[in-house]
């Protein structure tokens, strides 16, 4: 059975890893990863770095990144562009890519967006929204500051193998930053 999630970027990649980490331990194989990433440079940053650890931990999931027109969903006509832009996505994981279940995770990105996300859920049929909640988000915030150069390493390399000799170079301090949260149903 394939199984979808869609989640909006914020800058906090470890949001993204741990959902997948979670539903996997639990047995529940996901295998399309969708990223809705605004033109934000800090969130297309994240955005890389969480494909590139999916890559590596699930290299069997399909992970691609849809990118939203705007910095930031902060007007009427942007929040309804990115509801638009989450809808086809949904419609495009059921009739393209087959997906069987689709799920949200609404702990990235903007309120509004997670919000909007959560709407949509309700009138196109998604299986589940779920929100990925930080135990100390102190300690997190910090890690992730101190990693902020090297989400910029991989953000500007050149080529894929570079990526993931960056990634792999720091994952002794990437990895921890998905056991400071855990997933919460709503």
């Amino acid at each position: 059975m394939k199984t979808a999630v869609i989640a909006p970027m914020g800058t906090s990649p470890p949001v993204v890893t741990e959902f997948i980490d979670h539903f996997e331990q639990a047995g529940e194989k996901i295998s399309d990863m969708v990223l809705l990433v605004t033109e934000e440079r800090l969130v297309k940053k994240g955005a890389e770095v969480a494909r590139i650890a999916l890559k590596l931990k699930y290299p069997k999931v399909r992970v691609h990144k849809v990118f939203l027109p705007f910095e930031d969903t902060l007007t009427t006509e942007q929040n309804l562009e990115f509801m638009r832009i989450a809808a086809r996505v949904i419609r495009d994981e059921r009739e393209k890519y087959g997906a069987e279940r689709i799920y949200l995770n609404v702990a990235g990105g903007r309120k509004n967006m997670c919000i909007t996300l959560s709407l949509l859920a309700q009138m196109l049929g998604v299986e589940g929204v779920f929100h990925v909640v930080n135990r100390n988000y102190k300690e997190m915030n910090v890690n992730l500051e101190r990693l902020r150069h090297e989400i910029s390493q991989i953000y500007e390399a050149k080529s894929e193998e570079e990526k993931i000799r960056i990634y792999k170079r720091n994952a002794e301090r990437f990895d921890p930053l998905s056991s400071l949260l855990r997933t919460n149903t709503n």
